[in-house]
């Protein structure tokens, strides 16, 4: 497959799934985030921006998959195959996290002080502290790739059946169900942070598990993933700038305080229709349409 600066095409998990064929899916994705990084090498900033958020979107998939084969594998692989993951994204975590700052800030219909702009600026680079050298992340990347594949290769796949990719499905629907019944009773910071990543993790199995078996529910599933990462990116940018708290317009806190305040209504909105059926009710329901849709598929 050529190496692309756009998103990796999964490899969908069919009704006849084994941890072979499992294995055979990451490797194939593996393969596509290594070409995408060595083709980084050769490109200017902004493309190798677009380099470093798909590899990170890549380990999200793969970590989501780890919580979705969990229940049929040795923990020890399973806790290696998370660090190994977590490694890779973190080289790429200060350029990444820089960005969206950047990207969050920018995005604020406020005019700012030309002064104080720069100041905010700077105080986002001192604290995301993005590489001079855009090579050097992308080597250490590639390197940490290197690790998560040799762990992929000494997972014991065979263990893994059919029936623990329905445990798992339901463990990370039942997970995030709960964190967002906590997080909308709280809407503080951490909360909405748990409740997004297992929404996330949520939405990268169902495109595991081929995500056409239930378009509906995705429609409703992704804007909700979405709204909570917005919340965050907005939280993170806070934190921030908080060194230049007394230097921050007004006009910008207030913007900032008036979007969550939507975001946390929309994503209110969201939640009852995500779990109008109950988390265990939906997993079961999905893996029933996959297994449907996958049978005929593979005939």
């Amino acid at each position: 497959m050529p190496a692309t600066l756009g998103k990796s095409s999964q490899r969908p998990l069919q009704a006849d799934t084994t941890g072979d064929e499992v294995q055979r899916s990451v490797m194939d994705l593996l393969s596509q985030t290594r070409q995408r990084i060595e083709h980084g090498f050769q490109l200017g900033s902004a493309e190798q921006d677009e380099v470093v958020h798909q590899t990170r979107v890549d380990m999200k998939r793969l970590r989501a998959l780890w919580y979705l084969v969990r229940p049929g594998l040795n923990k020890a692989s399973v806790k290696k195959l998370h660090s190994s993951a977590r490694d890779v994204a973190g080289a790429l975590s200060g350029q990444r996290d820089h960005a969206v700052m950047l990207e969050t800030l920018d995005s604020l219909d406020i005019e700012l002080p030309e002064a104080g702009y720069r100041d905010m600026v700077a105080m986002l680079g001192e604290q995301f502290q993005p590489s001079d050298n855009r090579a050097v992340p992308l080597d250490e990347a590639l390197a940490l790739l290197d690790q998560l594949q040799a762990e992929v290769e000494s997972v014991d796949w065979p263990l893994l059946k059919r029936d623990h990719l329905l445990q798992g499905l339901i463990r990370t629907g039942v997970k995030g169900e709960d964190l967002g019944r906590l997080a909308l009773q709280q809407s503080d910071v951490e909360a909405l942070h748990r409740w997004r990543k297992w929404v996330k993790a949520w939405m990268y199995q169902l495109n595991w598990l081929q995500p056409e078996v239930d378009k509906r529910w995705m429609q409703r599933l992704k804007p909700l993933g979405s709204a909570l990462g917005r919340i965050h990116d907005l939280d993170v940018l806070v934190d921030a700038l908080r060194p230049l708290e007394a230097q921050v317009p007004q006009a910008l806190s207030r913007a900032i305080i008036e979007e969550r305040e939507a975001l946390l209504e929309q994503v209110s909105a969201d939640a009852q229709q995500v779990y109008a059926k109950r988390a265990r009710r939906r997993a079961r329901k999905v893996f029933r349409r996959w297994y449907r849709v996958s049978s005929n598929i593979s005939q």
